[in-house]
């Protein structure tokens, strides 16, 4: 086979994996019930999971996760039915949606190691919500951190969280997902 000829069928067959992914311009962006303003340009990965989820260097690497409107009595993912998760109840307090997605990233990427810490009140999207900080160590072994925000509004979850590696990603995009996070609006 020569070189021309192996070039094009790999082209061929890498195609309909990239076409799933779209690029996300910088500016403002309405999703189901957040809009967001990104400074830098990024791309929207395939919504398996049914959350918006856009990445800028890949989604082992970084990711922001959008969770717009999670009703009362739903997972924060939705995953096949053989994969138990978490529920959302609308009363729950700030501590207990930190511990159900602590719960839930921990079954998803099979973590060893996860902790999420200095949960605190933070104005989101013009509502009283909450923040925390969180990290693990998943099936791949590779350190990850992460931030996440939300508010309970209308009996939904809105909350939105940045995560990359621990080593360079996590900082290399930070401080534009706080700035994302800090100015997100509910729709």
């Amino acid at each position: 086979m020569t070189i021309k000829r192996w070039l094009c069928v790999t082209l061929v067959l890498l195609l309909p994996g990239c076409a799933a992914y779209s690029l996300v311009p910088p500016g403002t962006h309405s999703l189901k019930g957040i809009s967001v303003t990104a400074e830098t340009a990024w791309n929207k990965a395939p919504a398996a999971s049914g959350r918006t989820i856009w990445t800028a260097n890949g989604l082992s690497l970084d990711s922001v996760t959008f969770f717009d409107g999670i009703q009362n009595e739903k997972p924060l993912y939705n995953l096949p039915k053989k994969t138990e998760l978490p529920v959302f109840r609308s009363d729950m307090l700030p501590n207990e949606i930190a511990e159900i997605f602590e719960s839930t990233i921990s079954k998803m990427v099979n973590s060893t190691v996860h902790s999420t810490a200095n949960l605190r009140p933070a104005d989101f999207g013009g509502v009283t919500g909450f923040q925390f900080d969180y990290s693990y160590v998943g099936g791949d072994n590779v350190p990850r951190n992460g931030i996440a925000a939300g508010a309970v509004r209308d009996g939904r979850l809105y909350m939105i969280a940045y995560e990359g590696t621990a080593i360079y990603y996590y900082d290399l995009h930070k401080v534009e997902a706080e700035r994302m996070i800090a100015g997100a609006r509910l729709n």
